[in-house]
Order: structure tokens, then C-alpha cells, then sequence
């Protein structure tokens, strides 16, 4: 039961966090598509 619980914890915690990092990441990548590559990278 304990291992059921830490499971749900892991899962409620982490889930968003993951999510944060891929939404960020593909913000990231359409701003970057939209500015175009050479106004971030040189």
C-alpha cells in the first residue's frame, strides 16, 4: 500500500514538472522558428 502511495506522489509531482520542461522547450522551439534561428545562435 505504501508503495501505491509513493507512486501516486511520484506520479502527481513529477507529471507536471514534465510537462513545465516540454512546454517550455516547445515555447522554446516556435518562438525560435518564429524569430528565426540566426537572431538566437549568432
Amino acid at each position: 500500500m505504501r508503495e501505491r502511495i509513493f507512486g501516486d506522489l511520484l506520479i502527481v509531482f513529477v507529471l507536471p514538472l514534465v510537462l513545465m520542461i516540454v512546454g517550455a522547450f516547445v515555447l522554446a522551439v516556435v518562438l525560435a522558428q518564429g524569430w528565426g534561428l540566426h537572431t538566437i545562435f549568432g
